[in-house]
């Protein structure tokens, strides 16, 4: 094998690739190499590569309009059409090398479908791709100062160079690697908070049980050698009660980290703060519920503390999931859907890039049926999708379409429904989300209050029974 047929074989895209398959696939591509500039290919929809997919195997190839502005570029390891497209709503005319000895391979579009479809692997690098061809081809758009003509980015002479691109490309690369590297620190710090917390957890209901059933171990045993009763007035429930109440009350930060990044525009972490508020919240709450040594009998100031943090519990949970599903900012603003717009676009953009212009066409009529404006509708309606998707499927297969194309555009459908209600779920859960605050927040200052009062009952309780044991000895 020659140094490009094992370049080509340790390459993103057929590394992981079976020996056999790859022999196969080998039958079927064509190697191109050019020089700096020189025109890689013309897209259209008869041309000799309107049905193959150039992959960069060295160097890079940039995308131009028909003035020769530059709107893209693919790098090594990346993928690009041969037929006809339009990244960023332009049109693109010529794709020309933008590196000395720029090495492409032409593999035919029905193998990268097969190999897609077949292989999740690769149909995850694919979509990488894609991302950083948009991504790219959008930061491009956004520089106003940027390159007029694909010539500039040829030169080395100012910001406009394709060598200050690379190197502006390369910082936000690394910066999205630094915040990966640190989200994911983030998450095992988390990981060893809760893991800490189920640990407290587990010895509280250990000693808990023991104390109960009269175990000959317990975690107290083991250090005092005596174990003592399960009841309100002994003194593990009451250290249970003072810690849990404590753990609750700390769960207030949360309420003061809002104000602070809103108010006074803080740079505050606002998610630790929030997974900080869920711990307090649940650890602080099953600590209380061992202090209780299940006696909730009656009516008192105590049981009612305890039915208020049942109830901030249940309600800070379903709370929690419901605005999991919202994208909130930082800054506590409200939900915005631009986001999930963008990605539909960029789903149609995908779609146009995979399919030739005459099955993108006909997969965008067919599915220009419009959705019922109704939430619930849509809610009931959702399970006949499938029906719905298969149906397109077959109708575009009996146009003569390929079965993966007709897939591509089912699947589509199907990614546009999902958005679709997502944007209107997501404008219910907000409102829901808003409601639902309106039970959380006052039960929780009602179990601040109720258990502010308990203690100082009990406070109160042990000094007075401690003044008439004076008075009586």
């Amino acid at each position: 094998m020659n140094a490009d047929l094992q370049k080509l074989r340790d390459s993103r895209l057929f590394k992981k690739l079976p020996d056999r398959a790859f022999d196969r696939v080998l039958k079927y591509i064509k190697i191109r190499s050019y020089d700096r500039g020189e025109e890689v290919i013309r897209p259209s929809s008869s041309g000799e590569f309107s049905k193959y997919f150039g992959y960069v195997l060295r160097g890079r190839v940039i995308y131009l309009t028909k003035e020769s502005k530059p709107v893209g570029m693919s790098f090594t390891d990346e993928l690009f059409v041969g037929r006809s497209f339009t990244i960023e709503e332009q049109a693109v005319s010529r794709i020309v090398s933008g590196a000395e000895h720029c090495l492409v391979v032409f593999i035919p579009r029905e193998i990268i479908g097969t190999l897609s479809s077949a292989s999740r692997n690769f149909s995850e690098i694919i979509e990488e791709i894609y991302e950083a061809i948009f991504e790219r081809a959008e930061m491009i758009s956004q520089d106003a100062k940027g390159a007029q003509h694909f010539d500039e980015w040829l030169k080395d002479d100012g910001h406009k160079t394709l060598t200050g691109w690379l190197s502006e490309l390369e910082r936000k690369k690394q910066l999205s690697e630094e915040k990966k590297k640190k989200d994911k620190q983030d998450r095992r710090y988390e990981h060893v908070l809760w893991l800490l917390g189920c640990a407290a957890f587990l010895l509280a209901a250990w000693e808990a049980a023991a104390r109960i059933y009269l175990w000959p171990y317990s975690p107290t045993q083991l250090f005092t050698g005596e174990l003592g009763p399960y009841d309100k007035q002994a003194d593990f429930n009451i250290w249970m009660g003072i810690i849990g109440y404590g753990l609750l009350l700390f769960t207030n930060l949360h309420t003061f980290v809002k104000m602070a990044i809103r108010r006074f525009k803080w740079k505050l972490n606002f998610k630790h703060s929030s997974q900080l508020h869920i711990f307090f919240g649940i650890l602080g709450g099953l600590l209380v519920l061992i202090h209780t040594a299940g006696h909730l009998r009656g009516q008192n100031v105590a049981h009612y503390a305890v039915y208020f943090m049942t109830v901030v519990l249940i309600s800070g949970l379903v709370g929690q999931i419901i605005s999991s599903r919202i994208p909130r900012t930082i800054s506590g603003d409200k939900m915005k859907l631009n986001n999930i717009l963008k990605e539909q676009d960029k789903l149609k953009k995908k779609a146009e890039l995979l399919m030739d212009d005459q099955q993108f066409k006909t997969s965008l009529d067919l599915m220009a049926r419009p959705l019922p404006k109704s939430f619930w509708i849509n809610l009931f309606s959702a399970p006949l999708l499938w029906f719905r998707a298969q149906k397109i499927k077959k109708a575009l297969r009996g146009l003569g379409l390929g079965a993966e194309a007709a897939g591509l555009a089912a699947s589509l459908l199907a990614k546009e429904f999902e958005l679709r209600q997502k944007i209107r779920s997501l404008e219910v859960a907000n409102i829901f989300f808003k409601r639902w605050m309106w039970i959380h927040i006052p039960m929780a200052y009602l179990l601040y209050l109720t258990g502010a009062i308990h203690i100082f009952l009990v406070f109160y309780q042990g000094l007075l029974d401690k003044f008439l044991g004076v008075i009586s000895g």
